[in-house]
């Protein structure tokens, strides 16, 4: 094909029909393939032929999706994609080894092209990670994490919220007639769709997002089929999280295995959603409670992200926590109700304003390391 003497190789041609039926679902062809040619030859305009190689690499820089996923002579390395996400999301490795598979398979090009790319229930007590790895899901497969598009589904607990959440036929302006999912996933061609405690909106709600996970669609207030094939969705819950907490702490009808507590689990979600609802995802997550020695290494990666901050980073300031404060931390900043949720607070309340104090002095020269610890019922 030929367009302003720009010649289209045949092998450019079907990668931006793969490309766009892969990655654009929303858009409608055959103007996304148009458009994604027009781009390229926009791109390459001093050239006298396109290929697939050029596709590829404008498809990249206009859509953000990552070359490692959409060129097929760059490998990937799944143990290495594992280690990195077991890095930044400790103690939960059902959870790691459930996105890593997703993430190979959609590398392979075998996802079904009739659903979402993926769809996940993390199930599991509050503050272990289950929102944490949706927002590195995020980082790792868009380059910026606030391109996940979040909803606190606690906000859309009566009926008449689906209305809102997918349009209202009878609204008289545009936006209301779509709906806030539409409005929300505009302009997000390939984006993670994090639905948080799923278990507090309606059942009509639910209903809707059940079609969603199914058919990677729904049909929004003005007529329009909104695709979502394009999408990971992500829902969590915290139902039977009481559970774990049991088995944690002792009570005498703990569970004696982690496969006690997810069957256990697996039954209050039978009871909290339909069957054919549950059956409806790739896959259910179980998020178990932290031990010790995770809840210690949050505490050490929080307070690398400290020293980050301007404050420490323009100083060339080095942070060096020693075990009494990180053992400090764990005990303080985790509780068994409300996981390692508190422990940033408690780093803000206990561990910055002296770190301050001593920035402050002007006592630390350039380049300095600062040692962190626990001493006396306080930090020092």
């Amino acid at each position: 094909a030929q367009s302003d003497g720009v010649e289209f190789t045949e092998a450019a041609q079907e990668e931006a029909l793969l490309l766009s039926h892969r990655f654009l679902s929303r858009l409608m062809m055959p103007r996304k393939v148009l458009d994604l040619l027009n781009q390229v030859k926009i791109f390459r305009d001093s050239e006298e032929t396109v290929d697939e190689r050029d596709v590829i690499t404008r498809f990249h820089e206009v859509h953000k999706v990552p070359l490692f996923l959409i060129d097929p002579e760059l490998p990937l390395d799944l143990l290495r994609v594992r280690d990195y996400f077991r890095s930044v999301v400790l103690g939960q490795d059902q959870a790691v080894d459930a996105i890593v598979r997703m993430i190979g398979i959609i590398k392979a090009g075998l996802s079904d092209v009739r659903r979402p790319l993926g769809a996940y229930l993390f199930a599991g007590p509050t503050g272990v990670g289950k929102t944490h790895i949706a927002q590195k899901l995020s980082e790792y497969l868009l380059g910026r994490p606030e391109s996940m598009v979040r909803l606190n589904m606690a906000d859309y607990q009566t009926d008449g919220e689906a209305v809102t959440l997918f349009g209202d036929p009878e609204a008289y302006q545009l936006s209301k007639r779509q709906g806030l999912l539409t409005q929300r996933l505009l302009g997000q061609s390939f984006t993670v769709l994090l639905l948080d405690e799923f278990e507090k909106c309606s059942p009509v709600v639910m209903d809707r997002f059940m079609q969603l996970v199914d058919e990677g669609c729904f049909i929004n207030g003005t007529g329009e089929t909104v695709s979502c094939r394009s999408t990971v969705i992500i829902a969590t819950t915290n139902a039977g999280a009481e559970l774990y907490r049991k088995s944690m702490i002792g009570f005498s009808e703990g569970f004696s295995t982690s496969q006690e507590v997810e069957q256990a689990v697996h039954r209050r979600l039978v009871d909290c959603f339909r069957f054919e609802f549950l059956n409806r995802f790739d896959e259910i997550v179980y998020f178990h409670a932290l031990n010790a020695k995770d809840i210690r290494s949050i505490a050490a990666c929080e307070l690398k992200l400290l020293q980050e901050r301007i404050g420490l980073k323009r100083n060339q300031i080095k942070l060096q926590p020693d075990r009494t404060i990180l053992d400090w931390l764990a005990a303080k900043g985790y509780d068994p109700y409300f996981g390692a949720r508190f422990l940033r607070r408690t780093i803000e309340r206990f561990v910055t304003p002296v770190i301050s104090e001593v920035v402050n002095s002007n006592q630390l020269e350039r380049g300095s390391t600062l040692y962190l610890a626990f001493d006396d019922q306080r930090v020092v």
